[in-house]
């Protein structure tokens, strides 16, 4: 006797379903370690909100639920897809007429009124289209949840979540707060004399004075910052990296700022974890937005077509119309930023508790723009231009401003902590804005200094790089005996063709 398996047609609406959770799951996929679980949940939360609300309100348009869904499913589509299309289209085609935002808005428009008339009068069920649909969104999510289950546990190898077996325990080591303050792309001594022939000395002599020891000839191992401080953090070399672009590279390097050594160490020694820097750190979300990209569900939304929209427009109200409301406005917020990781610093050292701190401040300064001058005054919105991050002569106005800014955080930390704390004040690369080329020595020139309460710096040395800073840092206030790596640098170049 034959037995006949019933077909399964698969031909309900599950694709208002699989539609968002094919989208965010790619997009955490792709930027796993700047995309928490939580910001994804939300995110498919939202977007399925929105399109069962989408095809709700056609369903009634078209008296069918079908057609409603249907039309659902092709907005949410073009919505969702659209920064991908849109980024292919650029690189194959270059910033031709037919894809800038003066065509794409109407045709988009006239698309939507059209795509409304065509299923208004369309006779069709739809059906062979519901079931090509539903098959391949599972068949697409199936392959998108096998690559993060491989992705998961190749990160997983990759990061250390237990100690070192070259730790030690150290039961009588002092356990002061440390502060961790990263000044982003401060260039070293110097780069700063040979480049720009400016002397820092003044401020370098000012951390003298408050006991710091600063690092002769201090140097970052990588050219880029999210390397830079990957291997700092991780008291490491990173594997593989060979270019500034690569989107594996930049996970992996994200992700060792997130889940690294150093935190490891310290939560063995029941330390807590103050995330005010541009990363997420140690499981906490970045505590301000950067340059370096946005991160959780802002990420998600960027990819979208209203995510493009605004970013792009308001781009342009920038760099192309030079809207003075819109300069003003951004200038407020990245200032506004830095201001809030430095006050919540200050605020950290005020704060009497039991266990003992890390905190991590990272700020765009003196990083490009260049919003103040030395003196403290504003600089005019035109600053913003692409074209000023090579103004050397805005570059060291801005550094002495933020020597200021610095010591009046330090001089907060050090009057206002239970007991005297370890600081260590430093950039994570050289300046690297050069219109001609100059020799690569100099975009890993950094600053460098160090405040231990025991003033004893005997394990510092001249030429230090920074994937040996906590290796000698460890091994002073800790106890550790860590071997120190060879001092080496590696250029970054751009993505490759």
């Amino acid at each position: 006797m034959e037995i006949k398996l019933p077909v399964l047609k698969f031909q309900k609406e599950y694709f208002i379903l699989l539609l968002p959770l094919f989208f965010v799951l790619h997009v955490y996929k792709e930027n796993y370690a700047l995309v928490t679980l939580q910001d994804a949940y939300q995110s498919f939360l939202i977007y399925l909100l929105i399109i069962l609300l989408i095809s709700l309100v056609f369903f009634i348009f078209f008296r069918s639920w079908r057609k409603g869904a249907v039309f659902a499913f092709l907005v949410m589509s073009y919505h969702f897809f659209f920064g991908a299309l849109h980024d292919s289209a650029k690189s194959l085609f270059g910033e031709i007429f037919l894809i800038k935002y003066v065509l794409i808005l109407p045709v988009t428009f006239i698309a939507f009124i059209l795509l409304i008339l065509v299923l208004k009068k369309s006779k069709k069920k739809f059906n062979r289209f519901t079931t090509y649909i539903n098959v391949l969104l599972v068949l697409l999510i199936s392959i998108d949840a096998a690559g993060l289950a491989i992705l998961r546990s190749k990160l997983k190898d990759q990061i250390v979540h237990k100690l070192r077996p070259d730790f030690v325990n150290c039961d009588s080591c002092a356990r002061p707060d440390i502060y961790f303050i990263t000044a982003d792309e401060y260039a070293g001594h110097q780069e700063l004399q040979d480049i720009f022939h400016f002397d820092n000395s003044e401020f370098e002599n000012a951390l003298r004075t408050r006991g710091f020891y600063v690092v002769p000839n201090s140097k970052s191992n990588y050219n880029y910052t999210p390397y830079s401080m990957g291997s700092l953090l991780n008291m490491d070399y990173l594997e593989g990296v060979q270019t500034n672009g690569d989107s594996k590279d930049l996970n992996m390097a994200y992700q060792k700022i997130n889940e690294n050594t150093l935190v490891v160490f310290l939560h063995n020694f029941n330390y807590e974890i103050k995330n005010y820097s541009i990363f997420r750190f140690a499981g906490q979300r970045p505590f301000v937005n950067s340059v370096f990209g946005v991160f959780g569900r802002e990420l998600i939304h960027s990819q979208t077509f209203f995510g493009r929209i605004d970013r792009d427009i308001r781009f342009n109200l920038i760099t192309r119309w030079k809207f003075k409301s819109e300069m003003k406005k951004f200038t407020r917020n990245e200032i506004s930023y830095s201001e809030a990781s430095i006050k919540k610093t200050m605020d950290e050292s005020a704060l009497k508790t039991n266990n003992p701190r890390f905190i991590y401040m990272h700020v765009l300064m003196p990083h490009y723009p260049y919003f103040f001058d030395k003196a403290g005054h504003p600089n005019k919105p035109d600053i913003l231009f692409e074209e000023y991050k090579f103004d050397q002569k805005s570059y060291i106005d801005y550094l002495q401003y933020c020597n200021n800014r610095f010591l009046e955080l330090i001089d907060y930390i050090l009057s206002h902590s239970q007991k005297p704390p370890v600081i260590v004040f430093m950039g994570d690369h050289g300046f690297r804005y050069f219109k001609t080329p100059v020799d690569h020595k100099y975009h890993f020139m950094n600053l460098n200094s160090v405040f231990l309460p025991s003033g004893d710096y005997s394990k510092f040395y001249e030429g230090m790089s920074n994937v040996n800073q906590f290796r000698v840092l460890l091994n002073s206030q800790f106890g550790q005996k860590l071997p120190l790596l060879k001092d080496s640098t590696i250029f970054l170049k751009d993505r490759l063709p």
